[in-house]
């Protein structure tokens, strides 16, 4: 069974969230880490709703870490906003809020998603949202990229501004 490692931006409801429960169940995959960014909703919000959704469906065991990341070469992760739905109306993701305080949330390292995805064997990636934390990790530690099995892209902006920078 393969290892799998999800990157979300899921908001409280919508197609993340249930993708995510779908993944937890499922027996073809062994679901071994969520890593949640800035997208949707902040970093911080997303990792409480990846654990609020694995708590719902009794997979609690999974570590959900947030990637809060900076990088020179990604520049400073700055959020943008697109035009859905007409001239008046505006999907601003993260940006319809203020970002919450780090103390709101449990306290990670911005490094130890690196550094659980280095212990995993050889995990496919499914990209649920915008893929900075993967291209971060291929930039400072590009050797890992021989350690990853395939990467799935099932969300984003591919032809688009989208509404989040990666």
């Amino acid at each position: 069974m393969r290892q799998l490692v999800a990157i979300t931006d899921a908001a409280p409801i919508g197609d993340d969230v249930v993708a995510l429960a779908m993944l937890a169940h499922a027996r073809e995959a062994d679901f071994a880490l969520a890593i949640a960014t800035s997208g949707n909703v902040w970093a911080e919000e997303a990792a409480t709703n990846v654990r609020r959704v694995l708590t719902h469906v009794g997979r609690d065991d999974i570590p959900v870490l947030i990637d809060r990341s900076r990088h020179p070469r990604l520049g400073p992760g700055r959020m943008q906003h697109e035009s859905v739905g007409g001239a008046n109306a505006v999907y601003r993701g993260a940006l319809d809020h203020p970002r919450p305080p780090p103390q709101s949330v449990a306290q990670e390292h911005d490094d130890t998603w690196i550094d659980c995805l280095a212990a995993l064997s050889r995990p496919d990636v499914l990209i649920l949202g915008p893929a900075r934390p993967l291209a971060r990790l291929l930039i400072d530690r590009p050797e890992l990229a021989t350690h990853l099995g395939t990467v799935y892209v099932m969300g984003g902006a591919v032809a688009c501004p989208g509404n989040a920078t990666s």
